[in-house]
């Protein structure tokens, strides 16, 4: 036999009540029922076999039972005192049991008034009860838990959702309805202790404490419902976020019509965060068509650590301290981000890397996709890699993901960045941007104080004449020209690869001429070096801004000038050359001299796998020369140590520039 409709169990009793009055010539001791399948929306049933002794026990089996998305095997239903009467059947002294479940059972049918009564006593104390009343055209259904353990629902939730490993639920759930759909609904469920997770660990939940309270009444051809979730206590991961503690609470309300759901109002609110107000639209299959969304005062410190970190792991913002209040408010529909407007109140920021920092950040963004609007960004200060930044402020010109900015003007230290010609631009969910800029004259006495370094004379200044942003990569058109120790630096090739990781990478090449020695080694405990020196760094490679390859040389540069050399520094760049290092004075009596001549001066390395393969300006016998002799008096130096590990050269120089290095003149 094979049957189809809502009410399964009308449809089984009907079967049951059947066998028991038919007529029959002889006693039997012993009545087979068996129903292929029975469907309804909810669930379909297959394999039902029903043995009966009449007067006496039953034993019902299931082969399969088939719900969205579980199928359960080889559910056994048995009545160790199964009344069939002409009025109404029951059950005394049941067990149901499938797969790892299994509960005490009873059951009464009272045919004339079409009510089931069913109650599951899992555990002592533990109680599941229901009762159903099918009318001819409408049907009511209450649903009872006491003590219930949630991991008894576990085996009838779809196998890819969360499933819950412990917990207890009290509450009542009451349905009134037509048919197969509810026209009315209401019930409050409160949940103790409950714990879930899924297979894969992303989505996890540890002493979860809430109530949820529901109600919804049929209005035409739609349900009008009404839904309040509070999350009181307990932990939850739902990757990526995680929510340490509850304060949570979430209440809507809106309509459910065929494949449709639409949220009238809705509120949520998030402890340590803030509150935001939400509307939406959603239809099967299709997702989310439409959803608005504000908010007003929300804290940023929590806005940052509980909703925006997670997001951002391993990126350059990835480790904020933030304080202030952040306005927002977002309209999306057919696809695409309609409208937001963001205001932002005394918002600081600072990086734990110490990277960079900004102070009293105010700003009001109104974007429209297909409208011009104009944001303005204020800074009250801030800083950029140890370099204090003062006050500016970016009028900024928006017309949807085409964003524009004539001329800012950033102070740094005593100078100024200026950034001229900024447009940025959305291509294929990415985003491009270019501008170009100049440095305008900085102290170095300022630039070393802010890097912790001895006083230098002179300034830094330098032209950038187009800097471009591309699938993760900025690029410098052209070269940087700076003005630095009397001399010209020019870097080239210059290309950043994903700036906003925690680990970008840099590469370029560095071209340094005619810097002034005297200006350079003044600077620090180093000793007087007098003349011109010429730097190349060919190759230059940097992960989170350390180098891991390149390939290095300085050397005296060409021309006609004075060439001296202290005993001092000839000190520290025989240390610079290792223990190995040697500075060979030519007389003995040399020693009573402070300077001496020099030709040429040249040191290079090569990093490649943390070692540095070190050269000077030509080959010794075992080793180069680092300062080769010229001039009265003259003195050359040796180093012998070709290859240095990068650590233990940068522990050098830093005894060099400390005056801690030990001279091994001799």
């Amino acid at each position: 036999m094979r049957v189809a409709d809502f009410s399964l169990f009308r449809h089984f009793a009907f079967a049951l009540l059947l066998l028991a009055a038919s007529p029959t010539a002889v006693p039997v001791s012993e009545v087979a029922l068996r129903i292929d399948d029975i469907v309804s929306p909810a669930a379909t049933i297959k394999g039902i076999s029903a043995t009966v002794v009449p007067g006496g026990s039953a034993r019902i089996t299931i082969s399969k039972l088939i719900l969205p998305g579980r199928e359960l095997s080889d559910l056994t239903v048995t009545c160790a005192r199964l009344q069939l009467e002409s009025s109404f059947i029951a059950c005394g002294g049941g067990k149901v049991q499938v797969g790892g479940f299994a509960s005490a059972l009873s059951f009464r049918y009272a045919i004339p008034a079409q009510r089931l009564e069913l109650t599951l006593t899992p555990s002592p104390g533990e109680r599941w009860q229901a009762a159903v009343s099918f009318g001819a055209k409408d049907w009511q259904a209450a649903l009872e838990v006491v003590n219930g353990q949630m991991s008894r629902i576990a085996p009838l939730l779809p196998k890819d959702q969360p499933q819950p490993t412990k917990g207890v639920v009290n509450g009542r759930v009451a349905l009134k309805g037509r048919g197969t759909m509810p026209a009315n609904v209401d019930g409050t469920l409160t949940a103790t202790d409950l714990a879930f997770a899924d297979s894969a660990g992303l989505h996890a939940a540890e002493k979860l404490a809430g109530v949820l309270a529901f109600s919804a009444q049929q209005v035409g051809d739609a349900l009008q419902w009404r839904a309040e979730l509070t999350w009181d206590k307990g932990e939850l991961f739902w990757a990526p976020l995680y929510f340490p503690n509850g304060g949570q609470r979430l209440a809507a309300s809106g309509t459910w019509a065929g494949d449709r759901l639409h949220v009238d109002e809705g509120t949520l609110h998030i402890a340590g965060v803030g509150e935001a107000g939400f509307a939406l639209d959603w239809r099967q299959g299709r997702g989310i068509e439409a959803f608005t969304a504000n908010a007003s005062a929300l804290d940023a410190s929590g806005l940052y650590s509980l909703l925006l970190k997670p997001y951002l792991d391993k990126t350059a913002l990835d480790q904020l301290t933030a304080k202030g209040r952040v306005g927002a408010s977002l309209t999306y529909a057919d696809g695409e981000l309609q409208a937001f407007d963001i205001s932002i109140g005394s918002l600081g920021l600072v990086d734990g890397r110490k990277r960079f920092s900004v102070e009293n950040l105010e700003a009001r963004v109104p974007w429209r996709r297909d409208s011009a609007s104009q944001a303005t960004i204020s800074v009250a200060g801030g800083s950029l890699l140890s370099f204090p930044i003062g006050a500016f402020t970016a009028p900024l010109r928006m017309r949807g993901y085409n964003l524009a900015l004539d001329e800012l003007t950033v102070p740094v230290l005593d100078g100024q960045l200026l950034v001229r010609d900024l447009a940025a631009t959305r291509e294929a969910d990415a985003w491009r941007w270019n501008f170009s800029g100049v440095l305008l004259p900085v102290s170095m006495a300022a630039i070393t104080k802010a890097l912790g370094l001895p006083a230098m004379g002179g300034v830094l200044a330098a032209t950038v004449p187009k800097v471009t942003y591309r699938e993760q990569r900025v690029t410098i058109d052209g070269g940087v020209g700076i003005r630095l120790f009397d001399g010209d630096v020019s870097i080239t090739g210059l290309s950043l690869l994903e700036p906003l990781s925690a680990a970008p990478r840099l590469n370029a090449d560095v071209e340094m001429r005619n810097l002034d020695l005297g200006l350079l080694t003044k600077t620090f405990k180093f000793g007087s070096i007098e003349g011109r020196i010429d730097a190349d760094i060919k190759g230059l490679e940097l992960s989170n801004w350390k180098p891991v390859k390149f390939d290095a040389r300085i050397a005296s540069s060409p021309g006609d000038y004075r060439r001296k050399i202290s005993q001092q520094a000839v000190q520290n760049i025989s240390a610079l050359g290792g223990a190995g290092a040697a500075a060979a004075i030519q007389r003995s009596v040399l020693r009573l001299f402070e300077d001496f001549g020099y030709q040429k001066i040249g040191l290079s390395c090569r990093l490649s796998n943390n070692v540095c393969e070190m050269s000077g300006v030509e080959s010794a016998p075992q080793g180069y020369v680092i300062v080769k002799g010229g001039g009265i008096p003259a003195i050359t130096v040796t180093g012998y140590n070709r290859y240095v590990g990068w650590n233990e050269l940068l522990d050098r120089l830093a005894r060099v520039i400390e005056g801690n290095a030990t001279p091994v003149i001799k």
